[in-house]
């Protein structure tokens, strides 16, 4: 599984989770870099442009009622990070089932 999160705040987000993620060099993203970059444990943080500014970020975000512990940690940690981010944003999830879910934050439910 997978998760690509997209954010009109990537860019500060990268800088704040920086301790939890692998930092990149702004670029838009391209199919076959994006399947790589998926391909490693955490999130893919991007822009709504698909400018990516960090790979493998480990997402944070308060406990919420919206958590459901038979979804596992990937989608629980986007229902926490997607509850309280201060940007609007939409995390995609992919799991290893092949259920994919789409997660709007608060600020665009």
């Amino acid at each position: 599984g997978t998760m690509l999160c997209i954010s009109t705040g990537a860019k500060p987000e990268a800088e704040r989770l920086r301790r939890q993620c692998f930092r990149v060099v702004p670029r838009v993203m391209t199919t076959p870099v994006l399947r790589q970059a998926s391909s490693i444990d955490g999130a893919v943080l991007v822009e709504p442009d698909g400018t990516c500014y960090a790979i493998g970020v480990i997402l944070d975000g308060q406990a919420t009622e919206k958590g459901d512990s038979s979804r596992g940690a990937r989608y629980n940690s986007a229902v926490r990070y997607t509850s309280s981010s201060p940007y609007p944003c939409l995390a995609v999830v992919v799991s290893e089932d092949g259920w994919i879910d789409l997660l709007p934050s608060a600020l665009h439910a």
